[in-house]
């Protein structure tokens, strides 16, 4: 777990980007969309705009991306990614997100072709994109409900 409030940071070097890792009821499985741009799978999320905060960011592309309200919770970690060229370095926030109402899976969603429920120990089999890859892997092998 990141101990430190990384919510209000400002990375002027870095991109930012936030990633909503919204488990299931029973805590064994994620909600990952898969990219229609792609066909990588991905924790969904997107660019932290200028003077915007990590939970402003997560609430304003959840919205966007699902039209689906949530709440903001404990950043669970923070990747950095080298994209290179004219981008350069990316820091994704994975935030743990708690939706409010009913996931409907069925439908159009304006980025991914789809959207579904994988479980935890099946992130690493999966085609993640990017530092997704390195946050799935971590969170397969139950590297964030260890206890200290």
């Amino acid at each position: 777990m990141v101990e430190r409030d990384k919510y209000t940071e400002t990375l002027a070097s870095k991109k930012r980007v936030v990633a909503a890792v919204i488990f299931n009821s029973e805590r064994n499985a994620v909600l990952l969309g898969q990219r229609a741009d792609c066909g990588l799978w991905e924790f969904i999320g997107g660019k932290v705009k200028e003077q915007e905060g990590f939970k402003k960011a997560m609430i304003r592309e959840i919205k966007e991306e699902l039209d689906l309200e949530v709440i903001p919770g404990e950043l669970l970690d923070t990747i950095d990614h080298d994209l290179e060229g004219d981008i350069g370095v990316v820091s994704v926030n994975f935030i743990e997100c708690e939706p409010v109402g009913d996931i409907f899976l069925g439908r159009n969603f304006p980025f991914h072709d789809q959207l579904t429920w994988v479980k935890l120990e099946d992130l690493s089999g999966l085609k993640l994109i990017g530092s997704d890859a390195v946050f799935g892997q971590k969170l397969a092998e139950n590297f964030y409900f260890q206890e200290s």
